[in-house]
């Protein structure tokens, strides 16, 4: 990269521009990107994890929860019949895992 370049910030906000400007213009994940990040993360934890758990994992704002859960769906993961996670409220939850020809 040049020095011109490294100057560069990824994204278009100016240094001035309030912190909700930033957030907006910095770049999302497309959906078969999230879809695949999820994916490696349940890979990771073959014990399985909560929904809020993934998208912790995931590192994207609560906006995205929404999404995460989506892309989980689209992985083909299952809910683990004989386990109960707990959720950032403290409510009991599915714990989802992929299944064993997924891996």
């Amino acid at each position: 990269m040049t020095p011109v370049q490294l100057a560069m910030p990824l994204h278009p906000a100016r240094r001035t521009d309030p912190p909700t400007s930033h957030d907006a213009a910095r770049p999302h994940p497309t959906r078969a990107t999230l879809i695949a990040h999820v994916r490696r993360i349940l890979e990771a934890h073959p014990d399985g994890l909560t929904d809020d758990r993934i998208w912790q994992l995931t590192g994207l704002g609560f906006e995205r929860h929404g999404s995460v859960v989506k892309a989980r769906h689209a992985t083909g993961a299952v809910a683990d019949p004989d386990r109960k996670g707990t959720s950032l409220s403290g409510s009991k939850c599915a714990v989802w895992v992929l299944p064993k020809e997924k891996q």
